[in-house]
Protein backbone atom coordinates (compact mmCIF):
# COMPACT_ATOMS: atom_id res chain seq x y z
CA UNK A 1 0.00 0.00 0.00
CA UNK A 2 0.66 3.43 -0.05
CA UNK A 3 -0.13 6.70 1.82
CA UNK A 4 -1.09 9.86 -0.44
CA UNK A 5 -1.91 12.90 1.40
CA UNK A 6 -4.94 14.73 0.40
CA UNK A 7 -4.38 18.47 -0.94
CA UNK A 8 -7.48 20.06 0.25
CA UNK A 9 -7.81 18.99 3.87
CA UNK A 10 -4.81 16.70 4.84
CA UNK A 11 -6.95 13.69 4.83
CA UNK A 12 -5.28 10.71 4.20
CA UNK A 13 -6.13 7.94 1.73
CA UNK A 14 -4.85 4.54 1.17
CA UNK A 15 -4.86 2.96 -2.37
CA UNK A 16 -2.86 0.42 -4.06
CA UNK A 17 0.91 0.99 -5.51
CA UNK A 18 -0.36 -0.91 -9.04
CA UNK A 19 -3.65 -1.68 -10.66
CA UNK A 20 -3.67 -4.24 -13.15
CA UNK A 21 -5.44 -2.82 -16.24
CA UNK A 22 -5.32 -4.96 -19.79
CA UNK A 23 -2.12 -6.41 -18.34
CA UNK A 24 -0.52 -3.90 -17.63
CA UNK A 25 0.82 -2.53 -14.31
CA UNK A 26 -1.15 1.24 -13.49
CA UNK A 27 1.45 3.72 -11.16
CA UNK A 28 -1.76 4.67 -9.56
CA UNK A 29 0.87 6.62 -7.02
CA UNK A 30 2.49 8.54 -9.68
CA UNK A 31 -0.93 9.68 -11.28
CA UNK A 32 -1.77 10.28 -7.59
CA UNK A 33 0.98 12.54 -7.41
CA UNK A 34 0.84 13.67 -10.47
CA UNK A 35 -2.68 14.89 -9.74
CA UNK A 36 -1.66 16.11 -6.77
CA UNK A 37 0.42 18.05 -7.90
CA UNK A 38 3.81 16.35 -6.09
CA UNK A 39 5.84 15.15 -9.25
CA UNK A 40 9.02 15.77 -10.22
CA UNK A 41 9.89 16.25 -13.28
CA UNK A 42 11.46 13.26 -13.67
CA UNK A 43 8.37 11.58 -12.42
CA UNK A 44 6.38 13.66 -14.76
CA UNK A 45 8.33 12.37 -18.31
CA UNK A 46 7.99 8.89 -16.62
CA UNK A 47 3.79 9.47 -16.41
CA UNK A 48 4.05 10.88 -20.22
CA UNK A 49 5.99 7.96 -21.25
CA UNK A 50 3.44 5.93 -19.56
CA UNK A 51 0.25 7.35 -21.09
CA UNK A 52 1.83 7.34 -24.74
CA UNK A 53 2.88 3.32 -24.52
CA UNK A 54 -0.94 2.70 -25.17
CA UNK A 55 -4.58 4.24 -25.87
CA UNK A 56 -5.52 2.12 -22.33
CA UNK A 57 -2.92 3.51 -20.19
CA UNK A 58 -4.00 7.22 -21.88
CA UNK A 59 -8.12 5.97 -20.89
CA UNK A 60 -7.25 5.14 -17.52
CA UNK A 61 -5.53 8.32 -16.77
CA UNK A 62 -8.18 10.52 -18.28
CA UNK A 63 -10.51 8.64 -16.45
CA UNK A 64 -8.88 9.11 -12.88
CA UNK A 65 -8.22 12.50 -13.71
CA UNK A 66 -11.77 13.41 -14.45
CA UNK A 67 -13.06 11.45 -10.81
CA UNK A 68 -9.90 13.39 -9.15
CA UNK A 69 -11.73 16.92 -10.45
CA UNK A 70 -15.24 15.74 -9.42
CA UNK A 71 -13.99 14.60 -6.25
CA UNK A 72 -11.80 17.56 -5.01
CA UNK A 73 -14.70 19.80 -6.31
CA UNK A 74 -15.82 21.32 -3.43
CA UNK A 75 -16.39 24.43 -1.44
CA UNK A 76 -14.03 25.09 1.89
CA UNK A 77 -16.64 24.92 4.10
CA UNK A 78 -18.36 21.68 2.72
CA UNK A 79 -17.96 18.16 4.33
CA UNK A 80 -14.71 16.46 3.04
CA UNK A 81 -15.49 13.22 1.14
CA UNK A 82 -14.45 10.24 2.80
CA UNK A 83 -11.54 8.00 2.31
CA UNK A 84 -13.00 4.77 1.32
CA UNK A 85 -16.12 6.60 -1.33
CA UNK A 86 -13.19 8.42 -2.67
CA UNK A 87 -11.25 5.40 -3.36
CA UNK A 88 -14.90 3.46 -4.53
CA UNK A 89 -15.03 6.03 -6.97
CA UNK A 90 -12.01 5.60 -8.73
CA UNK A 91 -12.11 2.42 -8.68
CA UNK A 92 -15.11 1.76 -9.94
CA UNK A 93 -14.36 3.97 -13.22
CA UNK A 94 -11.69 1.89 -13.56
CA UNK A 95 -13.49 -1.37 -13.52
CA UNK A 96 -15.85 0.22 -15.89
CA UNK A 97 -13.38 1.50 -18.73
CA UNK A 98 -14.00 -1.01 -20.64
CA UNK A 99 -17.90 -0.25 -20.82
CA UNK A 100 -17.79 3.16 -21.60
CA UNK A 101 -16.70 5.15 -24.68
CA UNK A 102 -13.99 8.05 -24.74
CA UNK A 103 -13.72 9.93 -27.63
CA UNK A 104 -10.60 9.48 -29.60
CA UNK A 105 -8.05 12.35 -29.58
CA UNK A 106 -7.22 13.76 -33.36
CA UNK A 107 -4.49 16.18 -34.16
CA UNK A 108 -5.02 19.80 -35.51
CA UNK A 109 -3.33 18.49 -39.03
CA UNK A 110 -5.49 15.12 -39.01
CA UNK A 111 -8.51 17.27 -37.89
CA UNK A 112 -7.66 19.85 -41.47
CA UNK A 113 -7.15 17.51 -43.61
CA UNK A 114 -10.74 15.74 -42.91
CA UNK A 115 -12.61 18.66 -43.00
CA UNK A 116 -10.94 19.63 -46.26
CA UNK A 117 -11.77 16.03 -47.79
CA UNK A 118 -15.28 16.20 -46.63
CA UNK A 119 -15.27 20.10 -48.33
CA UNK A 120 -14.41 18.68 -51.54
CA UNK A 121 -16.83 15.92 -51.17
CA UNK A 122 -19.69 18.61 -50.86
CA UNK A 123 -18.63 20.21 -53.41
CA UNK A 124 -18.65 17.59 -55.79
CA UNK A 125 -22.27 16.51 -54.62
CA UNK A 126 -23.36 19.70 -54.71
CA UNK A 127 -22.28 20.57 -58.62
CA UNK A 128 -24.10 16.61 -59.57
CA UNK A 129 -26.83 17.71 -58.04
CA UNK A 130 -27.21 20.94 -59.81
CA UNK A 131 -26.87 19.21 -62.97
CA UNK A 132 -29.31 16.52 -62.68
CA UNK A 133 -31.72 19.63 -61.61
CA UNK A 134 -31.25 21.53 -64.74
CA UNK A 135 -30.88 19.14 -67.33
CA UNK A 136 -33.67 16.41 -65.99
CA UNK A 137 -35.80 18.89 -64.21
CA UNK A 138 -35.79 21.99 -65.63
CA UNK A 139 -37.89 25.42 -64.72
CA UNK A 140 -41.09 25.48 -65.50
CA UNK A 141 -41.63 27.20 -68.63
CA UNK A 142 -44.42 30.03 -68.72
CA UNK A 143 -45.89 31.39 -72.24
CA UNK A 144 -47.85 34.07 -73.66
CA UNK A 145 -50.94 33.48 -75.55
CA UNK A 146 -52.42 36.96 -78.00
CA UNK A 147 -55.95 35.92 -79.55
CA UNK A 148 -57.95 37.98 -82.45
CA UNK A 149 -61.46 37.33 -81.67
CA UNK A 150 -63.89 36.69 -84.48
CA UNK A 151 -64.45 39.96 -86.73
CA UNK A 152 -61.15 41.21 -85.50
CA UNK A 153 -57.53 41.58 -86.04
CA UNK A 154 -54.79 41.71 -83.88
CA UNK A 155 -50.60 43.35 -84.23
CA UNK A 156 -48.05 42.20 -82.30
CA UNK A 157 -44.48 42.29 -82.24
CA UNK A 158 -42.39 39.45 -80.57
CA UNK A 159 -39.18 40.04 -78.28
CA UNK A 160 -37.01 39.68 -81.36
CA UNK A 161 -38.54 42.51 -83.33
CA UNK A 162 -40.80 40.19 -85.48
CA UNK A 163 -44.22 41.35 -86.52
CA UNK A 164 -47.43 39.48 -86.32
CA UNK A 165 -50.43 40.02 -88.14
CA UNK A 166 -53.22 37.64 -86.52
CA UNK A 167 -56.12 37.10 -88.68
CA UNK A 168 -59.90 36.91 -86.97
CA UNK A 169 -60.33 33.53 -84.70
CA UNK A 170 -56.68 33.26 -84.54
CA UNK A 171 -54.01 32.77 -81.83
CA UNK A 172 -50.28 32.35 -81.32
CA UNK A 173 -48.49 31.17 -78.68
CA UNK A 174 -44.91 31.78 -77.72
CA UNK A 175 -42.55 30.54 -74.71
CA UNK A 176 -40.79 33.22 -72.19
CA UNK A 177 -37.62 32.53 -73.44
CA UNK A 178 -38.69 33.30 -76.80
CA UNK A 179 -35.28 34.48 -78.98
CA UNK A 180 -32.76 33.33 -76.30
CA UNK A 181 -32.43 29.32 -77.28
CA UNK A 182 -34.51 29.26 -80.17
CA UNK A 183 -37.49 31.27 -81.52
CA UNK A 184 -40.84 29.01 -81.69
CA UNK A 185 -44.25 30.16 -82.09
CA UNK A 186 -47.23 27.79 -82.02
CA UNK A 187 -50.47 29.05 -84.34
CA UNK A 188 -54.03 28.45 -84.60
CA UNK A 189 -55.76 30.40 -87.81
CA UNK A 190 -53.65 32.48 -89.97
CA UNK A 191 -51.30 35.11 -89.38
CA UNK A 192 -48.50 36.92 -91.37
CA UNK A 193 -45.34 37.15 -90.45
CA UNK A 194 -42.69 39.33 -90.70
CA UNK A 195 -39.74 37.95 -89.66
CA UNK A 196 -36.15 39.81 -88.21
CA UNK A 197 -33.22 37.45 -89.88
CA UNK A 198 -31.14 35.56 -87.78
CA UNK A 199 -29.12 32.92 -88.97
CA UNK A 200 -28.07 31.05 -85.12
CA UNK A 201 -31.95 30.74 -84.18
CA UNK A 202 -34.11 29.95 -87.21
CA UNK A 203 -38.01 31.16 -86.73
CA UNK A 204 -40.56 28.08 -86.89
CA UNK A 205 -44.22 28.43 -86.89
CA UNK A 206 -45.76 25.00 -85.61
CA UNK A 207 -49.38 24.37 -87.27
CA UNK A 208 -50.56 20.80 -85.97
CA UNK A 209 -49.16 18.93 -88.82
CA UNK A 210 -47.14 21.18 -90.69
CA UNK A 211 -43.91 23.02 -88.99
CA UNK A 212 -42.82 26.41 -91.06
CA UNK A 213 -39.23 26.85 -90.89
CA UNK A 214 -37.71 30.10 -92.02
CA UNK A 215 -33.95 32.28 -91.50
CA UNK A 216 -35.62 35.90 -92.33
CA UNK A 217 -38.68 36.45 -94.32
CA UNK A 218 -42.57 37.47 -94.91
CA UNK A 219 -44.84 35.11 -95.05
CA UNK A 220 -48.12 34.22 -95.18
CA UNK A 221 -49.60 30.49 -93.09
CA UNK A 222 -53.37 29.66 -92.70
CA UNK A 223 -54.06 26.77 -90.03
CA UNK A 224 -57.61 27.05 -88.89
CA UNK A 225 -58.53 24.11 -86.95
CA UNK A 226 -61.53 23.21 -89.27
CA UNK A 227 -60.05 23.42 -92.24
CA UNK A 228 -58.73 19.98 -94.34
CA UNK A 229 -55.70 21.94 -95.26
CA UNK A 230 -52.93 24.31 -94.37
CA UNK A 231 -52.10 27.20 -96.36
CA UNK A 232 -48.35 29.13 -96.96
CA UNK A 233 -47.80 31.85 -98.82
CA UNK A 234 -44.08 33.33 -99.09
CA UNK A 235 -43.72 37.30 -100.42
CA UNK A 236 -40.15 36.83 -99.42
CA UNK A 237 -37.44 34.99 -98.96
CA UNK A 238 -37.37 31.65 -98.45
CA UNK A 239 -39.33 29.20 -96.57
CA UNK A 240 -39.29 25.08 -95.19
CA UNK A 241 -42.20 23.66 -94.92
CA UNK A 242 -41.64 20.19 -92.69
CA UNK A 243 -43.42 17.61 -91.43
CA UNK A 244 -44.38 18.26 -87.73
CA UNK A 245 -43.54 14.38 -86.95
CA UNK A 246 -39.89 13.85 -88.31
CA UNK A 247 -39.07 16.92 -90.00
CA UNK A 248 -38.89 15.95 -93.27
CA UNK A 249 -39.53 18.79 -95.83
CA UNK A 250 -42.78 18.90 -97.84
CA UNK A 251 -41.99 22.06 -99.54
CA UNK A 252 -39.49 24.91 -99.97
CA UNK A 253 -40.65 28.08 -101.45
CA UNK A 254 -39.70 31.14 -103.45
CA UNK A 255 -41.23 34.10 -103.67
CA UNK A 256 -44.98 34.60 -105.00
CA UNK A 257 -45.46 30.52 -104.03
CA UNK A 258 -47.88 29.61 -101.81
CA UNK A 259 -48.17 25.50 -101.08
CA UNK A 260 -51.27 23.96 -99.54
CA UNK A 261 -50.78 20.85 -97.21
CA UNK A 262 -53.45 18.09 -96.80
CA UNK A 263 -53.61 17.37 -92.72
CA UNK A 264 -54.64 13.91 -93.18
CA UNK A 265 -51.92 12.87 -95.47
CA UNK A 266 -49.49 15.42 -95.76
CA UNK A 267 -49.53 15.47 -99.27
CA UNK A 268 -48.71 19.31 -100.89
CA UNK A 269 -49.37 20.91 -103.87
CA UNK A 270 -47.17 23.86 -104.75
CA UNK A 271 -48.41 26.70 -107.04
CA UNK A 272 -47.49 30.26 -108.08
CA UNK A 273 -49.42 33.37 -106.46
CA UNK A 274 -49.69 36.83 -105.87
CA UNK A 275 -47.96 36.69 -102.06
CA UNK A 276 -48.70 40.28 -101.43
CA UNK A 277 -52.96 39.70 -102.25
CA UNK A 278 -52.32 36.21 -100.26
CA UNK A 279 -52.11 38.71 -97.59
CA UNK A 280 -53.98 41.39 -97.91
CA UNK A 281 -56.71 40.96 -95.25
CA UNK A 282 -53.37 42.75 -93.10
CA UNK A 283 -54.60 46.04 -94.49
CA UNK A 284 -58.37 45.16 -93.59
CA UNK A 285 -59.25 44.06 -97.68
CA UNK A 286 -60.80 40.92 -98.95
CA UNK A 287 -60.14 39.03 -101.78
CA UNK A 288 -63.40 36.85 -102.75
CA UNK A 289 -61.60 35.28 -105.81
CA UNK A 290 -61.08 31.25 -104.84
CA UNK A 291 -62.26 31.82 -101.48
CA UNK A 292 -65.66 29.73 -100.17
CA UNK A 293 -68.31 32.14 -98.21
CA UNK A 294 -67.30 30.25 -94.81
CA UNK A 295 -63.67 31.71 -95.64
CA UNK A 296 -64.55 34.46 -95.86
CA UNK A 297 -66.70 35.28 -93.47
CA UNK A 298 -63.91 33.61 -90.95
CA UNK A 299 -61.67 36.41 -92.02
CA UNK A 300 -63.65 39.36 -92.13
Amino acid sequence: MSIIKDKGNGDIILLPLNLIQNGMETPLDLITKFLDEKCTPEEVQSLIEWRQASSENENVFRKMAHQWDCDHDVKENDAVLSKSKVWSNIQDRIENLDNEFVPPSYSKQYLFQTGLVAASVALLIGAFISFVLLNHFPSRQSYTSVEAPSGQKTHILLPDGTKVWLNSESEIIYASDYGRKSRVVRLKGEAFFDVVKNPSHPFIVKSGQVDVKVLGTAFDVSAYPKESFIEVSLVRGSVSVESATDNSQLALLHPNQKVNVNKANLLCSVSDCDAVNESIWTNNQIRFDGVTSEQMFRKT
